[in-house]
């Protein structure tokens, strides 16, 4: 009985695994590839099912303050898997979460049926922090971040982490010029 145990969270792991291992994505490549980039301050977050009452989703409703790419409404919302809803819960590792009041810089896809997710998963998320320099979202630890040319685990994934946000708007806007360039 305790070796069947064992096995089926050996296999539980090893599905998580493979589910949180996503590409990296350079600064470049994450603002060619955003439908929308904003900066901004979340507002609220709630959880509900989706229309199939199969998944529980978490949104996040965001301010737009300063728009980098794309062409977003005043107020955008973030859809992100997993949360609590009706008294049950949905984790997903590696989730991006928004909490309101937070001060961020985000980098959006438009994904039919579910529409705008954080792109590369915590690769698109900064916090603002009060001496206004972007930080990462934590959940970026929980993922495996691969470099898809040499095939190897990036743990430090190069990003806006610790600039000050001067500095990454003016990269951001750099990014955004090139890719339109082509």
């Amino acid at each position: 009985m305790l070796r069947k145990f064992g096995s089926s969270c050996f296999l539980l792991a090893v599905v998580v695994a493979q589910a949180t291992t996503i590409p990296h994505l350079p600064p470049d490549q994450l603002t060619a590839q955003a439908d929308v980039a904003i900066q901004g301050t979340v507002l609220r977050t709630w959880s509900e099912w989706d229309t199939a009452h199969k998944y529980i989703w978490t949104r996040s409703e965001i301010q737009v303050k300063r728009v980098y790419k794309g062409v977003p409404g005043k107020v955008v919302v973030v859809n992100e898997p997993g949360g609590v809803a009706e008294g049950r819960g949905m984790q997903v590792a590696g989730s991006v979460q928004y909490t309101a009041g937070e001060s961020v810089v985000v980098f959006l896809k438009d994904y039919p049926g579910t529409g705008y997710r954080t792109l590369g998963w915590g690769q698109g998320k900064y916090s603002i922090d009060n001496a206004g320099k972007l930080h990462s979202d934590h959940s970026i630890a929980a993922v495996d971040v691969i470099d898809l040319k040499s095939g190897s685990r990036i743990t430090t994934p190069v990003n806006f982490n610790g600039l000050d946000l001067d500095v990454a708007e003016r990269r951001i806007s750099s990014y955004t010029r090139q890719g339109a360039a082509k």
